[in-house]
C-alpha cells in the first residue's frame, strides 16, 4: 500500500503503455482468422442503393450520392449541388500496429456483388469492403490476422479532394469535408465489436491528404475473433419525409426499440409516430395518433412494467394522450388530460421500474401555473389520468421533466419563471412518481438581468443535468447546470456550477435537449445563423457539466433546423450509454424531414463491482477518457468523515463483515481526504491526451473511517468499488 497521490500512480501506469514506433514491411500472404479494424460512415440521406458494373468500372448509387470503385480506391460524390470536384477519393495506403512493421499493398481491381450491394478490394492480408445501405455507405477493413506489433491497430488512407476538411488532428467523433453553402460529406466515428459482443470506440486522425483510423491496443489484444465494426452508429437516417416538425423520442428496454413522434403539418395537422429499432432501422409504417395543433409538439415516454409508450399531444386546446404498444397497436381512443392554450408547453416522464405502471405529465395552464398528473396503464383499471396538482403558481411556463424517475421514481421538473419582462430564471421541484413534492424550490438559475428559458432535463432519480437557453445582450447561448438530490436532506438539493455548452457570437443557439447516459449526459442543440441551421452534440460530466466529449456534428449544411430531441437507453432501464438523437431538418422547399442518428458515448467504462456497506456512500468515476484534464474520483451520499481512496491496477476482493475491499492495497495508491458535511469528496486525476492510455483498467473504492463502522479490521464503511476502463 502506497500513500501516494492517485495522479502519481495513474501517471506511472499510463506511461508504461507507450509503444515503439513502427517500421514498414510488405504484405504477406493472407493469414487466418478475421478482424474488422475500422469503418467510415459516409453519410448521405438515401432511401435505397444499388451497384452495377459498367464499362469495366463498378458504380454504386443511392438517392443522394454516387460512388465509383476503381483500382485507385473509392470516389464518393454527393448528389446535392456541389462545386466542381466536390468529391472525396479514399485509397488504402497501409495497415500496421504501432511498434511493428506496416503492411502495404499495390492497387487492385475491386470485386462487386450486385445482389448484396457490396464491393470488395482483396489486398492479400487485408480485405477492404464497401457496403451500400439505405442511409449511408459503410467502409470497413477486415483482417484475417493482425499485423506484427503490440500497439494500436492503424489503417492509413490517402485522401484527395477539393473540399475543405472541417478539422485537422484528432477527430474521434467524426468530421466533415465541407463545401460552404452547399453541403458536406461526413466521416463517422470508428467502433469495433468482437465476437463476444465487446465494444470499443476507435480513434481518427486527420491530416492533409491522409486519414488514420485506429482501434486501441488493449481492445485488439483481447478481441475474440471475428471482430467486426458496428455499421450504423454515427450514421444519419431518415425517419420520415414531408411537412413535419418538433420530434420527440423514448426507449423501451424489453423490445429494444425507440418510438419517434412528431407533428405532420398541413391544412389539418396530425400527431404521428414511428417505431425505430436499436439498429437504426425503422419498423413498420407511420402511426397516426390524432389531430393536433401546429404550434405544440408531441411528447413521448415509456412504461417499462407495461412495455408500452405514452404519447401526449395538443388537439386544438385539449391535451390528450394515447398508449402505443411495441407492435404498433395504439389505444382505441385517446384520453383527455386537460384544457390548455393552443400553444401550451408540456412534457412527460416515464418509469423504468417494474413496480409501477404510470408516467408523469406536466403542462402550463392558461393561468401561468405548472400542473402535473399521473397517467396509468393498468391491466385492471385501464388507461386513465388522475391526481392533478399544481407545482408552480404564477408566471411559469415551458415545463420539462426528466425522461424517467430512475430506480427510485424521483423526477426533477423544471420551467422558466418570469420575474420581469427581461429577467427570467429556471426553477423546479423534485417530486416522486406519486406527485409528492420532495423539494419545493430548486433554483437552477438566479436573477441577474439575463433571460433564461427553454430548459430540458434528464437524470437518474438522484442527480440530473439541466440545459437551457440564455438571452443576454441579443445573444442566445446554451448553458448547463447539474442538480443533485440528497434523500437524507431533501431541502439541501445541490446545484452545480453554471457551464457554457455553446456561445458562438452572432449565432442563435436553440432547442437544447438532454439525455442521461449514466457516466455522462448528452446535450444536443441547434446552431442557427443567417444562412443555415446546424445540429451538434457534446457530452458533459453529470456532476458539474464540464465537457466530456467535445462537439460532434449531427448535421451541417444549407438546411434550416429548428428542433432537436434525444433519449437514451438508460432512460428506459438499460445499463449502457446509447442514445437516439432526432431532429427536424428543413430544405430549400421548407419541407420538414425528421432525421435521426444513433449515438454511443465514449466517456469511459465504470463497472459497479459492489462491496459497499454501512454509510460508505456511492463511488463515481465519470468521463474517464483520454485528454480529460478534469477527471475525478468521487464519493457521494456518504457521511462526514476522514476517508481513504484506494486506486490500483489489481484487485483482491477481501471480505470484512458485510463489506468487500476490491482494490489490492499492496499495489494501490491511497489518498487521504475528508468528506464534507453532505458526505462528498473528490480527488482530481488528469488523464493524459494519448491514445495509448485507452483500455487501461483501474479499480477504485472509498473507505469512510469510523470506529463504529461495518468493517472492524479497517474500521469504517466502504463505498461500492468500480472497475474503470479509460476510453
Amino acid at each position: 500500500m502506497h500513500c501516494l497521490s492517485a495522479a502519481a500512480l495513474l501517471s506511472a501506469t499510463l506511461s508504461a503503455q507507450v509503444p515503439e514506433a513502427p517500421s514498414p514491411a510488405p504484405l504477406t500472404d493472407r493469414p487466418e482468422g478475421r478482424l474488422s479494424a475500422a469503418s467510415i460512415d459516409l453519410s448521405a440521406q438515401v432511401t435505397e442503393a444499388a451497384i452495377g458494373h459498367f464499362d469495366g468500372v463498378w458504380w454504386g448509387s443511392g438517392a443522394d450520392y454516387s460512388a465509383r470503385f476503381a483500382a485507385d480506391g473509392l470516389t464518393f460524390s454527393p448528389n446535392f449541388a456541389m462545386p466542381r470536384g466536390g468529391a472525396v477519393r479514399f485509397e488504402f495506403e497501409s495497415a500496421r500496429r504501432l511498434g511493428g512493421d506496416a503492411w502495404t499493398a499495390d492497387p487492385v481491381e475491386p470485386r462487386g456483388d450486385a445482389l448484396a450491394s457490396i464491393v470488395d478490394y482483396p489486398r492479400g492480408a487485408v480485405l477492404e469492403r464497401y457496403e451500400l445501405r439505405g442511409h449511408d455507405l459503410e467502409q470497413s477493413f477486415v483482417f484475417d490476422r493482425l499485423p506484427p506489433g503490440c500497439g494500436d491497430l492503424v489503417v492509413t488512407l490517402h485522401t484527395e479532394t477539393t473540399l475543405t476538411c472541417s478539422t485537422e488532428g484528432r477527430a474521434d467523433a467524426g468530421f466533415a469535408y465541407d463545401a460552404p453553402g452547399c453541403g458536406s460529406i461526413t466521416v463517422g466515428r470508428v467502433v469495433g465489436i468482437d465476437a463476444n459482443g465487446r465494444r470499443s470506440d476507435g480513434w481518427i486522425r486527420v491530416a492533409p491528404g491522409q486519414l488514420e483510423l485506429g482501434l486501441p491496443q488493449r481492445f485488439v489484444d483481447t478481441a475474440a475473433l471475428p471482430l467486426t465494426v458496428d455499421p450504423v452508429i454515427g450514421s444519419t437516417f431518415l425517419v420520415t419525409a414531408g411537412q413535419n416538425r418538433a420530434p420527440d423520442v423514448a426507449y423501451d428496454l424489453t423490445n429494444d426499440i425507440y418510438l419517434v413522434a412528431w407533428v405532420a403539418t398541413g391544412s389539418q395537422s396530425f400527431a404521428k409516430a414511428r417505431r425505430v429499432g436499436s439498429d437504426g432501422q425503422p419498423i413498420g409504417g407511420v402511426l397516426l395518433l390524432g389531430p393536433c395543433n401546429d404550434y405544440s409538439p408531441v411528447r413521448v415516454a415509456n412504461i417499462n412494467d407495461r412495455d408500452s409508450f405514452v404519447a401526449v399531444y395538443n388537439d386544438n386546446g385539449v391535451l390528450k394522450a394515447r398508449r402505443v404498444l411495441p407492435n404498433g397497436v395504439t389505444s382505441v381512443t385517446p384520453i383527455t388530460i386537460a384544457n390548455v392554450a393552443s400553444n401550451a408547453a408540456f412534457d412527460v416522464g416515464g418509469d423504468i421500474t417494474t413496480s409501477d405502471n404510470d408516467v408523469v405529465v406536466v403542462w402550463a395552464d392558461t393561468s401561468g401555473h405548472i400542473r402535473a398528473a399521473q397517467i396509468e396503464d393498468s391491466p385492471s383499471r385501464g388507461f386513465h389520468v388522475f391526481g392533478e396538482t399544481v407545482i408552480c403558481s404564477g408566471n411559469c411556463s415551458g415545463p420539462a421533466i426528466a425522461e424517467s424517475g430512475g430506480s427510485a421514481g424521483r423526477y426533477l421538473v423544471v420551467w422558466n419563471q418570469a420575474l420581469s419582462n427581461s429577467d427570467r430564471v429556471i426553477r423546479g421541484v423534485v417530486m416522486d412518481r406519486n406527485l409528492a413534492v420532495l423539494d419545493s424550490l430548486v433554483q437552477v438559475t438566479l436573477s441577474g438581468g439575463a433571460s433564461d428559458f427553454n430548459p430540458d432535463v434528464d437524470g437518474d432519480g438522484l442527480q440530473w443535468v439541466v440545459s437551457y437557453l440564455r438571452l443576454l445582450s441579443g445573444e442566445y447561448d446554451v448553458m448547463c447546470r447539474s442538480v443533485q438530490f440528497h434523500p437524507a436532506n431533501p431541502a439541501g438539493t445541490f446545484i452545480g456550477p453554471e457551464m457554457v455548452i455553446e456561445a458562438d457570437p452572432r449565432d442563435r443557439e436553440e432547442s437544447p435537449a438532454v439525455a442521461w447516459l449514466g457516466g455522462s449526459a448528452l446535450v444536443s442543440y441547434v446552431d442557427n445563423n443567417s444562412s443555415q441551421g446546424d445540429v451538434y452534440g457534446k457530452t458533459v460530466d453529470p456532476f458539474d457539466c464540464t465537457i466530456c466529449e467535445t462537439q460532434f456534428t449531427l448535421e451541417e449544411g444549407p438546411e434550416r433546423t429548428y428542433y432537436v430531441s434525444c433519449a437514451s437507453t438508460h432512460s428506459g432501464g438499460a445499463d449502457d450509454d446509447r442514445a437516439l438523437i432526432v431532429w427536424e431538418s428543413k430544405g430549400a422547399n421548407n419541407a420538414g424531414e425528421i432525421r435521426a442518428r444513433r449515438f454511443l458515448a465514449s466517456d469511459g467504462i465504470a463497472t459497479d463491482l459492489g462491496g459497499g456497506c454501512g454509510s460508505g456512500g456511492t463511488n463515481y468515476a465519470t468521463c474517464a477518457r483520454t485528454g480529460q484534464s478534469g477527471f475525478r474520483f468521487q464519493v457521494r451520499e456518504g457521511r462526514s468523515a476522514t476517508s481513504l481512496l484506494f486506486v490500483g491496477p489489481e484487485r483482491i476482493d477481501a471480505g470484512c463483515g458485510p463489506c468487500r475491499l476490491v482494490p489490492d492495497p499492496a499495489s494501490s495508491a491511497v489518498v487521504l481526504v475528508s468528506t464534507s458535511a453532505a458526505g462528498r469528496a473528490e480527488v482530481a486525476v488528469p488523464i493524459p491526451n494519448s491514445t495509448h492510455v485507452r483500455g487501461i483498467k483501474l479499480y477504485s473504492q472509498w473507505l469512510l473511517l469510523s470506529s463504529a463502522g461495518a468493517c472492524t479490521r479497517l474500521p469504517g464503511d466502504f463505498s461500492n468499488a468500480l472497475e474503470i476502463t479509460i476510453q
